[in-house]
């Protein structure tokens, strides 16, 4: 039997067949409790209430509350208290001739904050600044710069001058309000001790450092109560940035300044005597032997084996004798000048 007498061939459906996809199941919602959608409300609404209330509280609070806590506080802020050092004495000779005088001088220091909201931030202009500014005090610019350009730029006390003139320091202050930076150069008072006769006597003195006398200062250490004096209180006026307001201190209790010592020491023999051992010790470093110097060849004691021996015995046991008695004459003469040294009110 023939194909042709089969009758037509059925198509092959499972090739050309599509399967359906199942249908897809949602996923089951949990009912909504309504008692706890509605607390998380009322908490949400609870919290925003809160915090509106906060500063409807603190305005209330500021209303009634007391004035004058709150004075207190911007007062606090804005002023503090600072300490006046006293005129320190002097130390005169026996003549009444100055030894050691307090000068006073002025600390003076840069804003660097305010500098900077003046228009001067970069290093060119800050440069120029410190060389004006050192112009008005009569300084070396140098230093000034390195200082200025070392510091931090939120620094807000740099020092520039340790020992300025005072009356420099005033006319600075004034050219540079003039120029719209006012408050940006702080002035504070200070005292400088000098000598007037330079390095002579400088030994026994003493000098003074930051922290006051050390402890081999002489006679600065010595009458360093008498002479320091009782520092005294000030109210300093200070800005929001730090800067001294003018005419914004106010002395609450003045400085008792220090009394004057009056030593034993004469600057004029003092000065002399210097003279002397310096060129003798000068000579002796030239001649390269202090004991070959003539000056300590022609001193040596013969009962040492230096020099010539000379005298009978008599002579020389009265010269032991007189050497012995020396220091006991020396030593009285001491106390009689330790005695002579009193205090000028």
């Amino acid at each position: 039997m023939t194909s042709s007498s089969r009758g037509p061939r059925r198509p092959d459906t499972r090739s050309t067949s599509t399967r359906v996809a199942a249908p897809h199941r949602r996923a089951r919602v949990a009912p909504i409790d309504p008692m706890r959608a509605r607390r998380r409300l009322w908490g949400m609404v609870a919290a925003f209430g809160v915090l509106a209330l906060l500063p409807l509280a603190k305005l209330v609070s500021v209303q009634f509350a007391d004035a004058s806590t709150l004075a207190a506080q911007g007062v606090e802020q804005r002023q503090r208290t600072e300490r006046i050092d006293a005129q320190r004495g002097s130390i005169l000779d026996r003549n009444g001739t100055e030894l050691a005088i307090s000068v006073p001088r002025s600390t003076v220091a840069v804003n660097k904050v305010l500098l900077a909201k003046a228009g001067i931030s970069d290093d060119s202009m800050l440069r120029e600044f410190a060389t004006k500014l050192a112009g008005l005090l009569h300084l070396d610019p140098e230093p000034v710069a390195t200082a200025i350009l070392d510091a931090k730029v939120d620094a807000r006390w740099v020092k520039v001058a340790q020992y300025a003139d005072v009356d420099l320091a005033k006319k600075a202050d004034i050219a540079l309000a003039k120029q719209d930076m006012a408050g940006v150069l702080m002035v504070d008072p200070i005292t400088e001790r000098v000598h007037p006769s330079g390095d002579s006597g400088v030994r026994v003195i003493g000098t003074l450092g930051p922290d006051g006398p050390g402890p081999r200062a002489g006679v600065e250490a010595a009458y360093d109560k008498v002479l320091q004096g009782t520092p005294g209180k000030q109210v300093v006026e200070r800005g929001a940035q730090g800067e001294t307001i003018t005419d914004g201190s106010r002395v609450l209790d003045p400085p008792k300044p220090g009394s004057d010592v009056q030593v034993t020491l004469d600057r004029t023999l003092q000065y002399e005597t210097e003279q002397i051992l310096s060129k003798g010790a000068a000579n002796a470093r030239a001649a390269g032997d202090v004991g070959s110097h003539p000056a300590v060849r022609d001193r040596a004691d013969p009962l040492q084996g230096g020099g010539e021996r000379t005298g009978s015995g008599r002579h020389r046991n009265r010269r032991a004798s007189l050497d012995r008695r020396a220091p006991r004459r020396c030593g009285r003469r001491a106390q009689r000048d330790d005695r002579t040294d009193r205090v000028v009110e």
